[in-house]
């Protein structure tokens, strides 16, 4: 990321020779990285300037030469009220908003961002650093700094997994998603349970009274202290950090049940069939697993799809973006995984839902034939 590094406020701007200040202004703090429609990387600059004098004033902008000459026509309410009586009539506009190109310096050079302010009888320029930050962009595999930073307080939490803070619908969800479970995998009372990406605990708190043991896992250590603050009432659960990409602290055959619900959209493919194959390991013989995903194929999936598509440039979408998923892929993974009986939920709504079996120990497996 880059951004003019230097603050500055007032008459601080720009001064003409003498020491006399002829213009007024700010540079807002910080610019903006931004992509050009061509694809070209940038800084959108905005500020102000006005003429002390009450002139009329060219801006030009810009990282090198040439310039570029800058429309001071956006209006800034906050300005023209804070300067109103002091240097005449200003106008209604003193605004300004930039693209300014990034040349390709491969980090190499120092840049400056160049501002050049004239009013027919006064020109002068000011450089501003242009600064690296030490960053690098956030990158979508590392799943525990993306949802840690989302999740500091409860109700960024809650809205970074759902949308919304309401616990009344977070209860209703909460109740539908049990119902999808007991219709596809069954939930039995001596079920010991394991949630792959729990949150806040938002299934757990209405799953977990209905089975022997429910282990929410998530990578965020952030989403399971207001997991553990929102499920404290009950004595079954258990909560495990995860490290991003397996099941590791999970003893092998050990669970009848382990589902993921509204989590493999913020996961990259092979991420999405790591906690398949991991589910298989943890699962004991005739183990049930569920998974669910936005539906690529549908017609309200498609429509999130283009909605994602059209929503980011392909150089600025966040981290966490939702990805969609077809019903052959989840098939893929589960059969890929070793699940047997493996079945696709309806496919015509936002989400498809998919599930299947551990297979059976060859004991166990002859005695049901009998």
């Amino acid at each position: 990321m880059l951004f003019p590094s230097e603050r500055l406020d007032g008459a601080s701007l720009v001064e003409a020779p003498g020491l006399t200040p002829a213009f007024v202004g700010h540079i807002d703090e910080p610019a903006e990285p931004e992509v050009s429609s061509s694809g070209l990387p940038g800084l959108r600059v905005r500020g102000w300037v006005i003429s002390t004098r009450g002139r009329a004033v060219r801006v030009r902008l810009g990282i090198g030469d040439p310039l570029t000459e800058v429309a001071c026509d956006q209006p800034r309410p906050e300005v023209l009220t804070a300067l109103a009586g002091h240097y005449g009539d200003v106008g209604e506009h003193c605004g300004f908003s930039a693209f300014v190109q990034l040349p390709d310096t491969g980090g190499a050079e120092p840049l400056s961002l160049v501002l050049e302010v004239d009013d027919g009888e006064v020109a002068t320029r000011r450089r501003f650093r242009v600064a690296r930050t030490d960053e690098s962009a956030p990158v979508r595999a590392d799943y525990k700094a993306t949802w840690e930073a989302v999740a500091v307080d409860l109700d960024s939490a809650k809205v970074s997994v759902a949308g919304y803070t309401d616990e009344e619908k977070y209860e209703q969800t909460a109740a539908a998603t049990v119902h999808v479970l007991e219709q596809t995998v069954g939930i039995r009372p001596d079920d010991e349970i394991l949630e792959i990406g729990c949150g806040v605990g938002r299934v757990g708190k209405a799953l977990a009274p209905r089975c022997k043991r429910w282990v929410g896992t998530d990578v965020s250590a952030n989403m399971l202290r207001h997991a553990r603050e929102r499920l404290s009432g009950l004595d079954n659960v258990e909560l495990v950090e995860l490290n991003g990409w397996d099941l590791a602290p999970i003893p092998s055959s050990s669970l009848d049940v382990v589902y993921c619900t509204v989590v493999f959209m913020h996961l990259d493919e092979w991420e999405r069939f790591g906690y398949v194959q991991e589910s298989m390991r943890v699962l004991r013989p005739g183990g049930r697993i569920y998974i669910d995903n936005f539906n690529l194929c549908s017609d309200d999936g498609w429509a999130f799809f283009m909605e994602m598509s059209e929503s980011y440039h392909p150089l600025g979408r966040p981290p966490n973006i939702s990805k969609s998923s077809t019903p052959d892929e989840l098939r893929t993974y589960l059969e890929r995984a070793g699940f047997t009986d493996v079945r696709l939920g309806p496919n015509e709504g936002l989400f498809v839902h998919a599930w299947g079996a551990a297979p059976l120990q060859p004991s166990e497996a002859a005695a049901e034939t009998q």
